[in-house]
């Protein structure tokens, strides 16, 4: 993994080197846990190949040395070693970069805000008074594994969900389980596991998704809900025929949206309905593939209408690898970080729009 990162960052490097450029720092969008003042991943879920406590900016200093040389990274960085380089190197939270680049792209009226990441987990980056919240233990934001159902059973529109097990390691009605990639496949499989089935059938049996179909593996009910999003995004310009010309999978697909719309809805609503916050930015695998869905979108914003007590938000859908990578170049440019980063330190200057 570091020396696919660390060779991406070569071309970067020996461009600027060719330029006679300087460059400030390299930023970092991980998922889970991060401390910033040491540059470590914290590990607060699991699936992520990142052991907990790994020193990330030690590492990629020590790779980039060794596939670029420090002298060029003494000329390109202004440092003179593995430690210097290894403070040029910045890492947070991909949900939280994401909210850093939607401070300074969207302007001063989200002055406060939620971006929420939807995919395989789920979290957020909490945006007040124009600064990023990081929390007590920088784990602000893990709305992912707030439990939805203290009870034994969970019922959603006549069904009965299970508990399931979520990255944080514990078993229950965490949201992200409910509405992570996998508990996508788990709800309709509850739904109607013939239809799940025969859906699941149809895009294997189509050659054009050899190359996805290959790479699946893992948690059955992560597979399914990761070809449920192909499938539904395919439905959208008709691409996938079979599927869209039979009624009852259509149907089933229908109510499949409008149950994970609902349950998608009360998650978000605990946020808004907690903070009463007047902007929401989604995204992530899963907003991205169903933005388009109006089952999904219908339901959700009908549902959190009833759910919301006052506030009537409104949603930006949008690219989480950009608005990722965006926010964790910033990274030297917010206080927000910075003051974790550095302790002891003050001073520093808003963070601004930049061109």
């Amino acid at each position: 993994m570091y020396d696919v990162l660390c060779n991406a960052l070569r071309a970067l490097i020996e461009q600027a080197d060719q330029r006679n450029l300087t460059v400030a720092s390299i930023g970092i969008a991980v998922p889970g846990g991060v401390i910033p003042e040491r540059g470590r991943f914290d590990k607060a879920v699991e699936g992520v190949p990142i052991e907990a406590g790994e020193d990330v900016a030690g590492r990629v200093a020590t790779t980039l040395k060794r596939i670029c040389g420090m002298e060029i990274l003494g000329r390109v960085f202004q440092v003179e070693d593995v430690q210097g380089m290894r403070s040029k190197i910045h890492l947070d939270n991909d949900a939280r970069c994401a909210a850093r680049w939607l401070i300074t792209e969207q302007g001063p009226q989200w002055a406060d805000f939620v971006c929420v990441f939807a995919g395989t987990g789920v979290g957020s980056g909490l945006v007040f008074d124009r600064r990023i919240s990081y929390g007590a233990t920088f784990r602000a934001g893990e709305v992912g594994h707030v439990e939805l159902n203290m009870g034994d059973i969970l019922e959603l529109g006549g069904l009965t969900l299970q508990p399931r097990r979520c990255s944080c390691g514990k078993h229950g009605y965490h949201f992200e389980s409910l509405i992570g990639i996998g508990g996508l496949g788990h709800l309709a499989g509850v739904l109607d596991r013939d239809s799940l089935t025969a859906v699941m059938d149809a895009y294997r049996a189509d050659t054009r998704h050899e190359d996805i179909v290959r790479r699946l593996s893992g948690d059955p009910e992560e597979i399914a809900g990761i070809i449920l999003l192909h499938v539904l995004r395919a439905l959208g310009d008709r691409a996938l025929t079979v599927v869209a010309d039979d009624p009852l999978l259509h149907h089933f697909l229908e109510r499949l949206m409008v149950l994970y719309g609902q349950l998608f809805a009360v998650g978000i609503a605990a946020i808004l309905d907690a903070l009463d916050l007047p902007y929401v930015a989604l995204c992530g695998t899963i907003p991205e593939y169903l933005q388009g869905n109006n089952a999904f979108r219908r339901a959700f914003i009908q549902h959190l209408a009833a759910c919301v007590m006052e506030t009537s938000p409104q949603y930006l859908y949008g690219d989480m690898r950009a608005w990722g990578w965006r926010g964790a170049a910033l990274l030297t440019r917010d206080p927000s970080y910075l003051k974790h980063r550095f302790p002891g330190l003050s001073g520093f200057a808003p963070l601004r729009a930049v061109p």
